[in-house]
């Protein structure tokens, strides 16, 4: 086992801004990041957990921007501390005052420890010293350095309860990075893994995969679980060895990438995908494609890695048609690399359906650490679940899961379209997990045939914002919108007010209660502002229900703090139409497989602008886009009777 010490950087950073005083020190600059290019130079790492730029092990203190000021006080003849044996010596001046410190030497100015003012008394003998404070044990119940030596929270060497480790410690166990937080109260512990292309060396894992490289800010990473939820018509129907369920991985270094599927301890399939490409990986539908009660199934998921930072979709299924076999049933997600995955979430899903069979909403929750506890919180509407997998049949929970296993719970009756549905569940975990929402096959709106797949991997409470912009999908051609409905739906106990832009005095202007969710229907682009966090789903309705194509598929609203500037995306060639919707700031240029994006529209006084593009096959359906400003883009397709939905992509730094 290797060892080394952070030099107190984050103790500096974290801690001395809330603890010394203007007059004590100049406060130190802190650096907020989502990746570790946010940070100043190559010696810096970007915290995953604080979000903080930290100094990388083996670097000094005099490298921290305004450490020069984190020095001794200098003091003059004047106020030079007396020792403690000088309380009680004459003194010239009756009510002369100087300062004075009993502590020990070095540490006043630093922490809690401060300077006390000692006084001439009418007997000409200097008094005791007073207003001083001096080092005590530290703990880690607070954040303050209270035995002034620099470091905060670094109890755990003196046996304090509560400090489980020496603060900002990074150590190798074998291929395992251990890593303490700058509050002494956690000790991070990362996995080093030789197919991501990594190694722990002197603490820290290496390579353009390691967890300190990747950031926690971005769906670009190289740890993926690709997993199969419900879709029953694939099944019953015959058709899951005719149709695929599919992971697309699109490669946007300029380093091929060698790619791993694994399922359990069975290795599925290894492949490379050239740099600058993407490639599509077809996987096996799982057993257990289609259980008529909640089920927690151990190894369901399938685990994707990579040696170089990817995008990864699934799509449920990939085809539209094959030969003459139709799926009727698709949609797609964005998947998250387990870098930026959370411990609290929020489900976006829809009604049980009025189907005689197919009926269930569901969700999916995915581990990928072993001893993983997951404890689920229904909505006023998500109350009534077919039970299983340790979930009961009111919706309520707590299930311990292991790597790979996959809970999904589905919605019971009535099956009206309406009563009930899983959206606004609360899903929480003690180590991070990922979420999809959807539904087995639904109806959109409710009493309009037919149905079709939703899915979509759900954004972590922590990255949602309050400003959303959504536009409605296009038909046919990139000027005729499609019928749709956005579902806004709140993450806080407190009332959440909402304003619209351009105004709609016909739409609610508060959302109360955690969980609840409001639905619009639209068919023209519009910002959401909220006074709190929310989350924003949007659904396509089904191809009777208005633009004689597609069906129902569903997809997340980005909130406009996660735009980003470019994107890889992969639009399947064998479907009959595809497009990608833009909402990008109107300063701003975009700029779509080499060629200028052109024909934006405002949205009414927002500053942004949107767009619609028809695809072409591309590059076997392969789509680079790039901004000068963060931007989103929406991709999704039809065939008749089916669409697929989802986000291009999008950062996701946590917000407070």
């Amino acid at each position: 086992m290797k060892i080394i010490f952070f030099s107190c950087i984050m103790a500096v950073v974290t801690f001395l801004l809330g603890s010394c005083t203007p007059e004590e020190k100049s406060e130190p600059e802190t650096i907020y990041c989502g990746h570790d290019t946010d940070c100043p130079d190559s010696t810096w790492f970007c915290d995953p957990l604080l979000n903080e730029c930290v100094k990388k092990p083996g670097f000094e203190d005099s490298d921290l921007p305004g450490s020069d000021d984190i020095a001794s006080d200098s003091s003059s003849d004047e106020t030079q501390q007396p020792d403690n044996d000088e309380v009680g010596t004459p003194c010239d001046t009756v009510g002369q005052a100087r300062s004075c410190y009993s502590g020990p030497a070095g540490t006043a100015g630093y922490g809690i420890c401060k300077a006390g003012t000692q006084t001439c008394t009418q007997q000409n003998t200097w008094g005791p010293c007073e207003g001083e404070t001096t080092p005590t044990i530290d703990n880690c119940d607070d954040d303050l350095d209270n035995d002034c030596n620099g470091i905060a929270n670094d109890g755990f060497k003196e046996g304090v309860p509560g400090c489980v480790c020496i603060p900002l410690q990074a150590e190798c166990d074998g291929n395992i990075s251990k890593i303490c937080l700058a509050n002494g109260k956690e000790l991070l512990e990362y996995e080093c893994d030789p197919l991501q292309g990594s190694s722990c060396e002197s603490g820290m894992c290496t390579g353009l995969c390691s967890p300190q490289a990747l950031g926690n800010a971005s769906y670009i990473g190289c740890d993926y679980y690709p997993t199969v939820t419900s879709n029953a018509y694939i099944e019953t129907e015959g058709n899951a060895g005719i149709l695929h369920f599919a992971a697309v991985v699109s490669n946007s270094t300029a380093t091929d990438a060698t790619v791993t599927v694994t399922q359990g301890s069975a290795t599925i399939l290894t492949d490379t995908v050239p740099a600058s490409s993407v490639k599509i990986l077809y996987l096996p539908w799982t057993p257990a494609l289609n259980p008529m009660s909640s089920a927690l199934i151990p190894d369901q998921a399938y685990r994707l890695r990579t040696n170089m930072p990817v995008t990864v979709y699934q799509f449920n299924p990939l085809e539209y048609v094959v030969g003459n076999t139709y799926s009727y049933t698709n949609d797609a997600s964005l998947l998250l690399p387990v870098n930026v995955w959370d411990k609290e979430y929020i489900v976006a899903s829809r009604a049980t359906s009025i189907e005689v069979d197919d009926k269930w909403g569901f969700y999916a929750v995915i581990a990928s650490q072993d001893n993983t506890t997951v404890t689920v919180t229904p909505s006023a509407t998500g109350g009534v679940v077919l039970s299983g997998g340790g979930i009961a049949d009111n919706g309520t929970g707590t299930v311990t899961m292991n790597r790979g296993s996959v809970l999904q719970v589905l919605s019971g009756g009535p099956n009206d379209g309406l009563s009930v549905d899983l959206t606004g569940t609360k899903i929480t975990a003690d180590k991070p997990v990922q979420v999809i929402g959807g539904h087995n096959c639904t109806y959109v709106p409710y009493d309009v045939g037919a149905c079709d797949h939703l899915e979509e991997s759900m954004f972590p409470l922590s990255t949602l914002g309050l400003e959303y912009l959504v536009t409605a999908p296009s038909i046919n051609d990139a000027a005729t919108k499609k019928a749709a409905f956005v579902r806004i739906i709140s993450t806080d106990a407190e009332a959440t007010a909402l304003t619209y832009d351009p105004p709609n005095p016909q739409w609610p202007s508060s959302l109360s209660g955690m969980g609840n969710y409001i639905e619009l229907d639209y068919q023209f682009p519009f910002k959401i502002t909220a006074d709190k966090k929310i989350l924003v789903s949007q659904y396509m309705k089904g191809q009777s229900a208005g633009g004689g194509t597609g069906d129902p598929a569903m997809s997340l609203a980005v909130p406009t703090i996660q735009y980003r500037k470019d994107y890889l995306f992969h639009a399947p060639t064998n479907y009959e139409l595809n497009f990608v919707d833009i909402i990008a700031p109107t300063s701003g240029t975009v700029t779509l497989d080499g060629a200028p994006v052109t024909g934006f529209v405002p949205i009414g006084t927002t500053g942004f602008s949107t767009t619609t593009v028809l695809l072409g096959p591309g590059n076997e359906g392969n789509h680079v886009i790039t901004g000068t400003l963060g931007y989103y883009i929406g991709v999704y397709g039809y065939g008749q009777y089916t669409s697929y939905w989802y986000p291009g992509g999008l950062d996701l730094k946590k917000q407070q």
